[in-house]
């Protein structure tokens, strides 16, 4: 499986697990009667001691305190940024119930210097995270880290910036500065060097929850959407960083939708239509077979088909994705995202939702904007 839908579908099981773990602290009455629960877990109780297990892990936890996440990176390493932006939404939403931490993978040299494998500027990022780990609450650490790593070239030249976008004027961004720049920083990497050395983390990104061993960016687990109950669409794609736009429902959503994310307005969706109408009727004699039952000829699909407020089906949605020479992935509820492929460049890519009871689409798009990409691996094929 291609690790960045790995580590997508990780901060579900990190999102979901906390949670459970956390909830697992209750009265045995408590969990007992909790049936959501064991849509993801099994749960087994042996005097004080709850093992929980969840697809390819398992781990005991024996404390009533929150559960312990730490995270092993080097603040300027492209696979750090995959674990901090993936799985930050998910720790801001558990900020109440773990206790998160990040400590840094370097090494001392004879003359106890210490050094970091992407030079100097990686080593002052480590210690503006461990200031402001230091000064602030985890929340705010987890902002600040979210920042940085939106901009992992910018480091530490973007610490001023992001200590004004994840806190508010409490903090100070002369305060980081004057602590990065004292034996306090020096202090706390040598300590954060040890935590790491203890927990004998050698790649960026590890993770251990409950100071146990559960998960490294090299393919470890092996996940998919089919793992998880999901409660909605929307909670299915928040663990992947997405979210849906709102699309006008008047029978052309589908056409309004991919109108978002070409155009990024909703208003190309009569001439998208007339497009892909038009291609039909150039290939008609090569895409015959794919009418249905519903009309008799492929004539009679055009004709019924080209009506504005017509509801758009797998033919047209594919001759669409002819015409634009784009890969359509549609996300349904509770199954993994559907490849309607019509180019073989990877980055060609459109994100549409589908929701079958209403028979309606809407645009998927990340958080911040941006179309996704994803790995045609991790794609359910037509």
């Amino acid at each position: 499986m291609n690790q960045r839908l790995l580590f997508i579908l990780l901060a579900a099981a990190l999102f979901f697990g906390m949670i459970i773990l956390y909830r697992s602290y209750q009265p045995d009455d408590a969990v007992a009667s909790n049936d959501a629960k064991k849509n993801f877990f099994l749960y087994s109780k042996t005097n004080k001691e709850t093992t929980v297990s969840s697809f390819s892990w398992s781990y005991s936890v024996i404390s009533d305190t929150p559960v312990r996440v730490d995270f092993f990176v080097m603040s300027k390493c492209p696979d750090a940024r995959k674990c901090e932006l993936l799985f930050a939404p998910s720790l801001l939403k558990l900020s109440s119930i773990i206790n998160f931490t990040v400590s840094y993978i370097a090494y001392e040299t004879n003359s106890n210097e210490i050094s970091c494998m992407h030079g100097p500027n990686e080593c002052l990022g480590n210690k503006q995270q461990l200031c402001v780990q230091n000064m602030c609450s985890q929340a705010t650490l987890i902002k600040f880290l979210q920042c940085q790593s939106k901009q992992l070239d910018n480091i530490p030249d973007n610490g001023e910036q992001c200590v004004k976008e994840a806190s508010s004027d409490s903090l100070k961004w002369s305060d980081i500065d004057a602590c990065v720049k004292s034996n306090t920083a020096n202090e706390l990497f040598r300590k954060s060097l040890e935590k790491t050395r203890s927990a004998s983390a050698k790649k960026s990104c590890t993770i251990h929850l409950n100071g146990k061993f559960w998960c490294m960016h090299d393919g470890t687990c092996e996940l998919s959407i089919s793992d998880f109950t999901f409660h909605s669409l929307t909670e299915q794609l928040r663990v992947l960083n997405l979210h849906t736009i709102k699309i006008i429902g008047d029978g052309n959503c589908f056409f309004r939708a991919i109108s978002h994310q070409v155009f990024g307005n909703q208003t190309h969706h009569r001439r998208l239509r007339s497009d892909a109408i038009t291609y039909i009727t150039l290939n008609s004699s090569a895409l015959e077979f794919f009418v249905s039952d519903e009309d008799d000829t492929i004539y009679d699909y055009i004709f019924r088909m080209k009506k504005n407020y017509a509801y758009a089906d797998h033919f047209i949605i594919m001759a669409t994705a002819s015409i634009l020479y784009q890969n359509i992935i549609v996300h349904e509820y509770g199954k993994n995202p559907l490849l309607i492929s019509r180019s073989d460049y990877i980055d060609r890519q459109l994100h549409i939702s589908y929701n079958p009871n209403n028979q309606h689409y809407e645009s998927v798009t990340h958080f911040d904007g941006t179309i996704p990409i994803f790995s045609f691996d991790d794609l359910q094929l037509t």
